[in-house]
């Protein structure tokens, strides 16, 4: 938790927040790494998640390179 609030305050909470979409993704990862068998729908699913947090990060910095955020 301590770690969390410290990676918040750098990131902002706006990317925090992004990032609790990774906790699924990091929760199959372990289940895989045990043994257990990843399905199709679940690499989907993580695929999806990957590829929003990617899309929302590069939408984020073209937005702030056009100065659309108020500083």
């Amino acid at each position: 938790m301590f770690t969390w609030n410290i990676g918040n305050k750098i990131m902002k909470p706006e990317n925090g927040m992004l990032f609790m979409n990774i906790v699924p993704v990091t929760t199959l990862t372990i289940s895989a790494l045990q043994g257990v068998e990843v399905g199709r729908l679940q690499l989907a699913g993580t695929l999806i998640v990957i590829i929003a947090l990617v899309m929302n990060n590069l939408i984020q910095r073209q937005r702030k390179e056009a100065g659309e955020y108020a500083k």
